[in-house]
């Protein structure tokens, strides 16, 4: 489905651009090959054509549109320029994409490393162990070590640290307590936190720009971009400085005061809101947020296959050690 939605969203974008109807797009949409966008279509259909905004259908699939889409569907449908919502949707999705693939292709080679430097010294391990101990038969010998443990006791940590990530992404976010914990620790790692502060800038951003252009109040923007952020804890603070908008400070100061963003983010919302060119200025900043992100994002696909080629240089190391210690400690008992 993930491949699809770009295509769902260009298209829908070019029939609304061409002049049809939502409901007309998203029929035509139900008969594309699309899977399960196919379903998701049909149910929408029907659901503007009872009555409902096209926002308000989308929100009943939460698995498909995130509240990034959703508040990109209600800034569109405000402003009247929901075929450019939409096409920037497509191309959010497929940048998304690319980046997805490129740390996928980043991460088959030392995935592949991981196991062969699991599986291979620990099977040389066993081999060279039991020759050992028949050539030191009148000595009391340790019984050599399982292959099978060896593999699992590298690999096992790994698989149940892969199982778990994945678990909570899909699931995780159902719950909101263990979402409100997700966002926190991933928000605290160094590094890691930094990207995801930088990715909800630029959602934050965007979704700023696209609501208040289209005429809706600085206070409804600001809400509507904190729930686009993706992340808990920027939500909450992004929250504070929409009470404080409503309690009559400026912009600029609301979000200084709730600790969001950077001092240079913090500038430019002031220098905009000084200059009467909010608009512009947080469209420059979303394009600086994504492109920051984007390069933060190719820097930890490389990063993580680094730390997998320390594990394994080290686990090969304490084998090595290991095999040369028995060797050593077999000589000095033939030679005593």
């Amino acid at each position: 489905m993930a491949a699809d939605f770009p295509n769902f969203c260009r298209q829908f974008a070019t029939m609304v651009s061409a002049g049809l109807t939502i409901s007309r797009a998203l029929e035509v949409l139900s008969k594309e090959g699309y899977g399960r966008l196919r379903r998701v279509a049909v149910s929408m259909r029907n659901e503007i054509a009872s009555g409902s905004t096209l926002t308000d259908a989308a929100s009943k699939h939460p698995r498909v549109f995130s509240k990034l889409h959703i508040n990109m569907f209600r800034a569109g449908e405000k402003s009247g320029h929901l075929e450019s919502v939409l096409y920037k949707m497509a191309e959010t999705a497929e940048k998304q994409a690319k980046l997805k693939k490129e740390i996928i292709g980043a991460m088959i080679y030392p995935t592949l490393l991981l196991h062969a430097g699991a599986v291979i010294p620990a099977f040389i391990t066993w081999i060279l162990a039991d020759a050992m101990k028949d050539m030191n038969k009148g000595a009391a010998a340790e019984p050599s070590a399982n292959p099978v443990m060896l593999v699992a006791a590298i690999l096992g940590p790994f698989y149940f640290l892969l199982f778990m990530v994945l678990f909570l992404s899909k699931y995780g976010g159902l719950v909101p307590p263990i979402k409100w914990l997700m966002d926190a620790v991933f928000y605290a790692i160094p590094f890691v936190g930094g990207t995801i502060r930088k990715i909800g800038i630029a959602r934050f951003a965007r979704t700023f720009d696209a609501i208040y252009s289209a005429g809706l109040s600085m206070v409804e923007a600001v809400g509507s971009g904190a729930e686009a952020t993706g992340n808990a804890v920027m939500e909450f603070r992004l929250k504070k400085a929409q009470q404080g908008l409503l309690n009559g400070q400026p912009l600029a100061e609301a979000i200084a005061d709730c600790g969001a963003f950077n001092p240079m983010v913090n500038s430019m919302i002031a220098t905009g809101e000084e200059s009467g060119k909010l608009e512009e200025m947080f469209e420059k900043i979303c394009e600086n947020a994504e492109f920051e992100a984007e390069m933060a994002i190719k820097r930890l696909s490389k990063v993580i296959p680094g730390l997998i080629y320390g594990c394994v240089a080290i686990w090969i190391g304490m084998l090595v050690i290991n095999i040369f210690g028995n060797y050593v400690n077999m000589l000095n008992s033939i030679g005593g």
